[in-house]
């Protein structure tokens, strides 16, 4: 089904571990942005004013683990391209081997 491809997907990119992928639900119907620079889901904002941040978690259905998809938003773009050179790095190390 397309709700296990896109959480296969999120399970890379945002690093959730396996054992607890079965955790997440992916909500029909609701447009997820995931942040390459930051490495975060973002929800569009539908212009509703909630009493707390996690409040579209009580709304929507993101299964019993939705934190391990709404991480903060504050990577530092340098870092994440340091990681990412340091990753590509790696994999011409291991080619050339």
């Amino acid at each position: 089904s397309s709700e296990n491809a896109i959480r296969g997907l999120l399970m890379h990119l945002m690093d959730i571990p396996p054992d607890r992928i079965q955790d997440v639900q992916i909500p029909t119907g609701l447009p997820l942005v995931f942040n390459l620079e930051k490495r975060c889901i973002q929800l569009l904002d539908d212009g509703v004013e909630r009493e707390s941040p996690t409040a579209l978690w009580e709304q929507y259905n993101f299964g019993t683990a939705p934190e391990l998809l709404f991480k903060p938003c504050t990577a530092d773009p340098d870092e994440l391209t340091s990681n990412s050179n340091k990753n590509k790095k790696k994999k011409t190390t291991q080619k050339n081997n």
